[in-house]
């Protein structure tokens, strides 16, 4: 696309051979300069005004003639698609006429057309020559742009870690609307329930808005990412309206006349296509009247819950803390009535929720006080359920012992920091780097939750690190005179402190280690990583994109004479796994699609967290963009999960998916229903098949619902 009808034809013919004019020149024949630099409204760069043009015909002749043979010798057809335009290009009226003329003037028929009428006369030729059925095939990425590629056609990698904030709304965004609004309203229709298309078309058209390069790319000023970020708010707010509607209207269907007066209804929704059993955390609230509150000394007493399934078996339960409260209950014609309650904290545990359904639980209340026999924690500084042993030492780094491959991963979880100078389209260090790492740097670790279901380490770190890059001074004085010259870039010796505080946790029953990170960012110029030593012996990576997973090597290509380095960084959607085959470790993410795996023999996998710049696009003049240095705190989502065999063994894309998209919980009270108190309203078979999309068509008058979904399959 690149070697374009707009580069070879359109700028020889308005410029002549000689290229772009200098518009500064005195004599102002091409056109003259304009800029406005007034205090209250300077601009840094000018326009220019009344531009000529050469109308050099016979240039673009030769440029269309060069142009067809650097292409038809790669056409299997006799049809060239010659692109006009370039990032913010405005449409040229002298176009048509030029067209028109250089058709005169060759022995080919050259016409202005759009792409499904190329793809069409391409299907045809093919379809003449016998090649439609014989055309290669191309099959996974194709990353070797950056060797084989004409001049700008470059990768641009610096785009997976610019503006990570936009990246992370965009991944809450998709799971808002994709993971539950969809489902959800498609379960509430299938019930006789309205499906709420304006809504959705809404929520999808914002959210496809941001999708536009510049945008989800990060590369814009701070203006747009303001407004991109308010999108997807918008698009959150939508998602969460038409889920918790659609799925009060499945929870109005369900049959609760078992209840008593003196319990409370659960209903535990999962949204994806994989039946789950995992330790969830709900707020349940007990209406005072349902228990007689017990008072000692004017102060309530703790009191605890049951909470039962379909065969009153009790399931197990963590109280993490209990409060009184007043909460009010809507009405749907009017305002509302209040209510006091006692509020719990609980974890417990869900069992086979089906695919694409809900299960229920009772829930009992009882005037004893909750004590713990069984703890996580049950030693200091270590978490241990029956798969893992979690070992955290002084400086925040974890040890893990994979109990059912006896297998230690030690040095887990660091932070890495080095300068950047790079801007929005690529990282690169300073010429005078340092890398800070917080290896051996003092931790605070402190056990905040604790119980047989679930415990919590948080671990901060005040970490000293340059607060931004500054410029290599060098004074030059001689007889003749005394002068300053500006160096090279280096990292500034006056540090800042960045606050980093972790929450990490182990729930029963899981193998995957989950982090909750919040940094606090006043440094600028830099790239913040997070890091996990492997020492997994891999050749590979493995990532999911949309609607694949790749394999990229661990060791680069050697990349001498390409027009950008070999890449060593990636994207990824949602898991990154590194595996030898029989055992692996992936990394959960959300919204944080920058990975690099190291090619020494600590296969350590880094996350890029922050990757803070200034200047939108590093080789033009743009004001300074304060948002691109992220400042503040950042909250970053991750987890850590060890399995056996390769990614697929291990079913990773199923475990990313349970990562990324909790189940939802909603209580009730009595009332009576048509719905089972288990149900799964779609299945999927077999395991290795993916969901991606739900389509709804409701004809009309008969109002009947036919629902499409589309799948993809992890071979």
């Amino acid at each position: 696309i690149r070697d374009s009808f707009w580069i070879y034809v359109y700028l020889a013919y308005k410029f002549g051979r000689q290229g772009y004019p200098g518009f500064d020149r005195a004599d102002g024949a091409r056109g003259f300069l304009v800029r406005f630099c007034d205090a209250a409204h300077p601009e840094l760069n000018a326009f220019v005004v009344n531009q000529g043009s050469a109308d050099d015909t016979q240039a673009a002749l030769e440029g269309l003639r060069a142009l067809r043979e650097t292409l038809v010798h790669l056409s299997s057809t006799p049809h060239l698609a010659l692109f006009q335009g370039f990032d913010l290009e405005n449409p040229d009226p002298a176009i048509p006429d030029l067209v028109e003329w250089l058709d005169t003037q060759i022995e080919d028929h050259l016409h202005i057309s759009t792409l499904p009428c190329y793809m069409e006369a391409v299907r045809k030729s093919l379809e003449e020559q016998g090649l439609a059925d014989r055309l290669p095939v191309l099959r996974r990425e194709m990353l070797d742009v950056e060797r084989v590629s004409p001049e700008f056609g470059c990768l641009f990698p610096g785009v997976y870690s610019s503006r990570l904030p936009v990246k992370q709304a965009n991944a809450y965004a998709e799971i808002g609307l994709h993971g539950w609004a969809e489902p959800a309203a498609v379960w509430a229709a299938m019930l006789g329930h309205e499906y709420p298309s304006n809504f959705l078309e809404r929520a999808w058209k914002l959210l496809l808005q941001n999708q536009q390069h510049d945008g989800i790319g990060g590369t814009h000023s701070d203006r747009v990412m303001l407004a991109t970020l308010e999108r997807y708010r918008q698009v959150d707010d939508i998602s969460d309206m038409v889920a918790r509607k659609a799925l009060r209207q499945v929870v109005a269907q369900i049959d609760f006349s078992h209840l008593s007066a003196d319990k409370v209804g659960l209903v535990v929704f999962n949204p994806l296509l994989c039946e789950r059993s995992e330790v969830v955390e709900a707020s349940i609230d007990v209406p005072d009247s349902y228990g007689d509150p017990v008072y000692k000394g004017g102060y309530k007493l703790d009191s605890t819950l049951d909470i039962l399934d379909s065969t009153e078996q009790r399931m197990p339960l963590q109280i993490v803390a209990q409060e009184d409260t007043t909460v009010k209950a809507y009405l749907s014609f009017g305002s509302s009535t209040g209510m006091d309650v006692r509020r719990f904290r609980v974890l417990f545990e869900v069992r086979d929720a089906p695919q694409m359904g809900y299960v229920c639980y009772t829930v009992r209340h009882r005037r004893e006080t909750s004590r713990p026999r069984e703890w996580l924690a049950a030693q200091p500084n270590t978490l241990e359920n029956e798969h893992l042993l979690v070992t955290v030492h002084p400086d925040g780094t974890l040890d893990v012992l994979d109990k059912e491959r006896d297998c230690i991963y030690q040095g887990l979880h660091y932070f890495e920091d080095r300068g950047d100078q790079g801007g929005a389209l690529y990282f690169l260090p300073p010429f005078y780097d340092v890398v800070y790492t917080t290896v051996g740097q003092p931790a605070n670790v402190v056990l905040t939750r604790n119980g047989p279901l679930m415990a919590t380490y948080r671990i901060t770190w005040e970490w000293q690190l340059p607060a931004e890059l500054q410029a290599e001074t060098r004074i030059h004085a001689s007889q003749g005179g005394r002068w300053v010259e500006a160096g090279h870039l280096m990292r500034s010796e006056r540090l800042t402190k960045v606050l980093i505080v972790t929450e990490l946790s182990l729930r029963k029953g899981s193998r995957v280690l989950e982090f909750d990170t919040l940094i606090d960012n006043t440094a600028r110029d830099h790239r913040l990583r997070v890091v996990f030593p492997t020492h997994i012996p891999a050749t590979h990576s493995t990532a999911d994109t949309p609607f694949d997973v790749v394999r990229r090597p661990v060791t680069p290509p050697d990349d001498t004479g390409w027009r950008e380095p070999a890449l060593t960084a990636f994207p990824s959607h949602s898991f990154v796994d590194v595996s030898d085959g029989a055992r692996g470790v992936a990394l959960f993410h959300i919204g944080l699609p920058e990975y690099e795996v190291s090619s020494d023999e600590r296969r350590a996998i880094a996350l890029t967290l922050l990757r803070c710049w200034g200047n939108p696009i590093g080789s033009e003049t743009y004001y300074e963009q304060p948002l691109a240095q992220l400042p503040g705190e950042q909250r970053f989502r991750y987890g850590l999960y060890f399995h056996a065999g390769d990614w697929q063994t291990g079913a990773v894309p199923q475990q990313a998916a349970r990562f990324r998209t909790p189940l939802r919980i909603a209580q009730t009270t009595h009332h009576v229903g048509h719905l089972p108190l288990q149900q799964g309203f779609f299945t999927l078979e077999p395991p290795n098949l993916v969901f991606s999309l739900s389509l709804i068509h409701i004809s009309e008058p008969t109002r009947l619902l036919s629902i499409s979904y589309a799948v993809f399959c992890l071979k």
